[in-house]
């Protein structure tokens, strides 16, 4: 991930979820970032929880992944 030359100006062109955990470590410009990568990201950035996010809040996560589901007609 640290060779630059495998970055190139590729869009990620399907909805994408990205959930962090709130951290000093994340540059300031974090989702304006991701954004310019993925345009139809759902951008979630957590308090009170840490790397495995989906177990310290298992109920919040399951719903924002199925209101993501929902909200892009990925489920059936």
């Amino acid at each position: 991930m640290v060779d630059e030359s495998i970055w190139g100006p590729d869009k990620i062109n399907v909805p994408v979820l990205a959930i962090l955990a709130k951290s000093p470590f994340w540059p300031a410009d974090t989702e304006q970032f991701d954004r310019s990568i993925a345009p139809q990201l759902d951008f979630q950035m957590w308090d009170g929880v840490g790397h495995f996010l989906m177990m310290q809040k298992p109920k919040e996560f399951d719903r924002a992944v199925i209101a993501f589901l929902d909200k892009n007609a990925l489920l059936k």
